[in-house]
């Protein structure tokens, strides 16, 4: 995470409130695991990993699994405040961090596994190309890139926010985030299919002040 300006203390302590899909779930967890497990039985040594920011979850997996980690985050204060939620406090005297976009990483054939949460939709449209470049030159050979993106199903007709807000307080106990976070950003998107957050922001503010 942690690809722009936007990504500040306030957006880390709200981060740290949110559930799957938004961060790393343990079902996620044991398919990297079955992925990197596979590699790590053709390898002599230990794993190299590159975390792409600062998410607590693969950093303590990282210590828990005894790889050699590297993380890369643009953003100190954001790595800072998510540091907290690190359940093996000590990994924090050892772990090697870069403060830099990820866009712009130039290590050469260095890694085993790079991984990261949802980083495709936080780097701009104009630099994916050169992210994705970053990406393979910075593992070894057949390294792994682990992440995972969200996608607009072409077919799946989305629901308005009055829609939304009807069915959540008529159905099954549910978090809020897993009944409103999909619809609402594919109703945010622009013309290019690029979220707007500030339609987002103004959507739910809406919904909000019309709530009570």
């Amino acid at each position: 995470m942690s690809q722009n300006k936007g990504w500040n203390s306030e957006l880390a302590h709200i981060w740290t409130k949110m559930v799957g899909p938004s961060r790393p779930t343990i079902s996620e967890i044991n398919i990297y695991m079955k992925h990197i497990r596979k590699l790590q039985y053709t390898l002599n040594r230990k794993v190299k990993m590159l975390i792409l920011g600062s998410t607590s979850e693969f950093r303590d997996l990282a210590f828990e699994e005894n790889f050699d980690v590297t993380v890369v985050d643009c953003n100190e204060t954001y790595y800072k405040n998510i540091s907290r939620e690190i359940r093996h406090k000590t990994l924090l005297d050892n772990e090697k961090v870069i403060f830099k976009k990820w866009q712009d990483l130039n290590f050469l054939d260095e890694f085993d596994v790079v991984i990261g949460d949802l980083v495709i939709g936080n780097v701009a449209p104009e630099e994916f190309e050169n992210f994705i470049s970053c990406i393979s030159n910075t593992l070894k050979q057949n390294g792994l890139f682990l992440s995972k993106s969200f996608f607009k199903i072409a077919t799946y007709k989305v629901k308005n926010p009055k829609t939304l807000i009807k069915e959540y307080y008529e159905g099954p106990p549910i978090h809020p985030y897993s009944a409103f976070a999909y619809d609402l950003t594919i109703y945010s998107l622009d013309e290019n299919n690029l979220l707007e957050f500030k339609k987002q922001y103004d959507i739910l503010k809406n919904l909000i002040l019309n709530l009570f």
